[in-house]
């Protein structure tokens, strides 16, 4: 393996969505929305269907419907959007020592103590901090696919020798983004 392994971009929005439904076990609608929403749909309908005819139910249905696709379909493109605008692309290294992140403005390193935990999902990479800072790696930030499979060599062997209770170091809030961060 080399000394480093260069690395640059970050994770993109599929990535980050799915990154984020994996480490959290997040889905669209909690549980008790998806009830509150399907028990006021039965109703509005079964009063609907006394009060006015069952055509005028069955529009008012697919209205209902189609307005709650545009929506969203809207929130994921809202959500998309300003995922763009607070990612931070950068490059960067791995080493035996550190993480280094380098933007256009700012230079971190990271020690491998930072992390808690590694998660890794089909074809992603995840470096767990805590429950806000996370840095995630894919094959597509890595120049050759020897990289990738150092890089993911080494990020398994740095997370086996970290022993619970190690110190994080500080890092800079400016570095969020980078890498998926």
């Amino acid at each position: 393996m080399k000394d480093f392994i260069p690395f640059r971009g970050a994770i993109n929005f599929d990535d980050a969505i799915r990154a984020e439904k994996a480490i959290f076990h997040k889905t669209s609608w909690s549980k008790s929305g998806r009830l509150a929403i399907a028990i006021l749909g039965i109703l509005t309908i079964l009063y609907m269907a006394v009060q006015f005819s069952f055509l005028a139910t069955l529009a008012f249905v697919a209205i209902s419907a189609a307005l709650l696709w545009i929506v969203m379909i809207d929130a994921k493109k809202t959500q998309r959007r300003n995922f763009e605008k607070r990612r931070i692309d950068g490059k960067g290294i791995l080493s035996e020592d550190h993480i280094e992140l380098q933007t256009s403005s700012q230079q971190t390193k990271l020690l491998w103590s930072t992390f808690k935990n590694v998660q890794e999902l089909d074809g992603l990479l995840i470096l767990i901090e805590d429950d806000e800072h996370r840095l995630a790696f894919a094959p597509y930030m890595f120049v050759t696919h020897d990289d990738w499979v150092d890089c993911k060599k080494l990020i398994h062997e740095k997370m086996e020798t970290i022993q619970p209770g190690d110190t994080p170091n500080t890092h800079s809030p400016s570095a969020q983004g980078v890498g998926g961060r």
